[in-house]
């Protein structure tokens, strides 16, 4: 398994699952792996990290010929965030977004 690290913030004890390469961020990683034995189709697996420990997110793997599908949706999430919804800051750091209050 080769590891590629996209942030050196994030801590690796120990990636559950057998994976060709993995690609990990701060909190999320993606893990490619052949669809089966004698299959080299490549799929890829969410994981998210924990202290170290990294596992596969239920549910969350595809072919991958659905990355490009999954970037857009990401993506456009993002954007409407930033369009629709409020930083959510604390401490002088933002983490992430907070809905909108209706107006009373």
């Amino acid at each position: 398994m080769t590891v590629h690290k996209v942030s050196e913030y994030q801590e690796i004890s120990h990636i559950e699952g057998n994976y060709e390469q993995v690609f990990l961020g701060e909190v999320y990683g993606i893990g490619l792996a052949r669809r089966g034995p004698n299959d080299h189709h490549v799929c890829f697996y969410i994981l998210a990290g924990d202290d170290g420990l990294w596992r596969r997110k239920s549910g969350s793997s595809s072919s991958s010929s659905w990355f490009s599908d999954l970037v857009q949706v990401i993506g456009r999430a993002e954007q409407w965030c930033k369009e629709f919804c409020d930083p959510d800051i604390n401490d002088d750091r933002q983490y992430g977004w907070k809905f909108r209050e209706a107006a009373k």
